[in-house]
């Protein structure tokens, strides 16, 4: 499965938020062996005071944990639930989010996601953009509006899957925002 958001990108989105400390765990094989009640003590040594969690969240060793088990035994965490959300009769899910990005409706996922589709690269001073994570997916082919920063420019996906911004000034490191 293609990632909607890569780590870095998340990064980028949590600061933009206002997002002042983010603490990122490696999920080894080890760690998904935690009991839900291990797992908790482990958030809890790292001084987490507060988490957000979906309706649907689960966690411990085979998924034996969710909202409820947090409840029931997290006195001193802020928890915040967040219950499955809907746009235009639709419930709003990663499965649709990824169809429509696939299928070149950026608008609506955009719509979904509340943000923009965002691909982190490397720009060529020719335009090209370039090393994105193998696993990112890629819009459909075709010309979306985008900008670098605030500079206003557009993306063009090839049918190959190359990448290439249509003006910037900039060179290196970006995060091309799909609007």
């Amino acid at each position: 499965m293609k990632l909607l958001t890569t780590l870095d990108e998340k990064l980028y989105l949590f600061e933009r938020a206002g997002v002042d400390c983010v603490v990122v765990i490696n999920f080894t094989q080890e760690f998904s062996y935690l009991s839900p009640q291990e797992f908790i003590a482990k958030i809890a040594s790292l001084g987490v005071r507060c988490m957000v969690v979906g309706y649907n969240h689960r966690f411990g060793h085979k998924k034996e944990g969710d909202y409820n088990y947090l409840e029931s035994r997290c006195e001193d965490m802020e928890l915040h639930l967040v219950e499955q959300q809907q746009m235009a009769q639709s419930k709003v899910s990663s499965t649709i989010i990824r169809q429509q990005i696939s299928m070149g409706m950026l608008d609506k996922a955009i719509k979904m996601m509340n943000h923009p589709y965002i691909i982190k690269g490397t720009l060529s001073p020719e335009g090209t953009l370039g090393g994105i994570y193998t696993e990112k997916l890629l819009p459909a082919e075709g010309v979306y509006d985008a900008t670098i920063g605030d500079m206003q420019t557009s993306l063009t996906v090839g049918r190959d899957g190359s990448l290439r911004v249509g003006y910037s000034k900039i060179c290196g490191e970006v995060m091309v925002e799909i609007k």
